[in-house]
């Protein structure tokens, strides 16, 4: 016994779009869709429906043949594989929304599974009936009452078809979470990594200071200057120092930190940008536009008629 059925509203509105290019003409068609088995009754949910061409219409009766209805099931297991034929529909203009001798015969011949209805639909009265199978009689049911929402639960029986499957309520809910989600993550990730190489950077990289080297105006208070390093000895740093020139004007050693430039040191400890390249050739560097972390440069005391700003710590 159907206990409960919902048409969903693409699939009436598509019934009443055909009905309303019929004008007076009478049309019918397949519904489509799912069925489930539970301990209350069948719970039928129509998802589609299609139209047959073919038939006519004699008087008040959609006339329908079992051939045309197996032609149209062949069409309709392919273009909706994933539902079943849960029934059939056929439209009244102004006579009302009853079966014929004619459609209870058709019913009864084609349609004979227990969850198979029909419906009826006068698009002239604005009216609508649901037949459904009752002790082996059909009886028409109030739409009001057995249009109500399928819903799952713990309860939900097995499947009748094997071929069904489940569509989701809201795909664009669905999509949207899993987009906030991949940016949640996204965010979460790259706060991480930017944390991490904060704290790589800073015991790689201590805050670095000026100091003064032999010579400097200013030397470091309270501590000695570091020894000058041979011609054969290695750099500390993770990268070479240049070789400065000799006879270098005295100046203050600087540090070079992750995310400085040569004319961004040139424009905090001279103010000017521009002398960039004059910076570059007292170092010795051959490429003025790629510093490392860890380089190790000499702030002459004057750079193109510019003087070093005393700055003892960054």
């Amino acid at each position: 016994m159907v206990a409960r059925v919902h048409i969903s509203r693409a699939a009436k509105n598509e019934i009443l779009a055909w009905a309303r290019q019929a004008e007076a003409r009478e049309i019918g068609g397949l519904l489509l869709g799912r069925v489930r088995k539970t301990d209350s009754g069948m719970l039928v949910r129509v998802e589609a429906a299609l139209q047959m061409r073919e038939a006519g219409a004699v008087s008040t009766s959609f006339l329908l043949t079992p051939e045309s209805v197996k032609n149209l099931g062949a069409e309709a297991q392919a273009k909706y594989p994933a539902f079943q034929v849960v029934g059939w529909f056929h439209t009244h203009a102004g006579l009302g929304v009853f079966l014929s001798n004619h459609d209870l015969a058709v019913h009864k011949a084609s349609f004979p599974e227990p969850w198979q209805m029909a419906l009826v639909l006068d698009t002239k009265l604005g009216q609508e009936a649901i037949y459904v199978w009752t002790d082996g009689e059909l009886v028409q049911v109030n739409p009001a009452e057995m249009a109500a929402a399928v819903r799952e639960s713990a309860a939900t029986g097995a499947l009748v078809s094997s071929r069904v499957r489940y569509r989701l309520k809201s795909p664009w809910r669905f999509s949207l979470a899993i987009v906030l989600s991949l940016l949640l993550v996204t965010a979460l990730v790259t706060g991480a990594v930017r944390w991490i190489r904060k704290g790589v950077s800073e015991q790689l990289y201590p805050a670095t200071s000026l100091e003064g080297v032999e010579g400097s105006r200013e030397p470091t208070v309270g501590r000695e200057a570091p020894p000058a390093e041979g011609p054969g000895d290695a750099a500390s740093g993770p990268v070479a120092s240049p070789a400065f020139p000799q006879g270098a004007a005295a100046g203050q050693r600087y540090i070079i930190r992750p995310g400085d430039t040569l004319w961004g040191i040139s424009k905090r400890f001279y103010g000017v940008g521009e002398l960039y390249p004059d910076l570059s050739d007292f170092n010795g560097l051959n490429n003025p536009r790629l510093v490392y972390p860890g380089q190790e440069l000499v702030l002459p005391e004057n750079l193109g008629g510019k003087a070093l700003f005393a700055l003892p710590n960054l």
